[in-house]
């Protein structure tokens, strides 16, 4: 079905995603997995003027907790000392209000 609106819109979200993807891909594409996924992490956690938030953020509902401030304890998000069997973690605000689990496994390959 053709939807005018939603063309630019995918056509926008392709030029940008493209132009990520030409900065930081090797030439020889072995890193394109990774890659991408950092490049669509970037992209999901950057701020939008025309929405005034990031895209993360209207589908969540929530800002994204990067993985170094679990690392660090960052001021707005600390990490209670004991996982969830399943190997998450819960992230909770410094108020107290629980944020939900965040998976280990994803964090440990950002940090061994």
């Amino acid at each position: 079905m053709y939807y005018p609106q939603a063309n630019g819109l995918a056509e926008a979200f392709n030029k940008t995603f493209c132009n990520l993807m030409k900065k930081t891909v090797k030439k020889s594409r072995k890193d394109l997995p990774v890659k991408m996924e950092e490049a669509l992490w970037a992209y999901r956690t950057t701020f939008r003027t025309a929405t005034q938030t990031t895209p993360y953020a209207l589908f969540y509902g929530t800002q994204a907790v990067l993985p170094f401030e679990v690392k660090i304890s960052s001021l707005r998000v600390a990490v209670n000392e004991e996982p969830y069997p399943s190997g998450a973690n819960m992230m909770t605000h410094q108020e107290g209000k629980n944020v939900g689990p965040i998976n280990g496994h994803y964090l440990k390959r950002y940090y061994p």
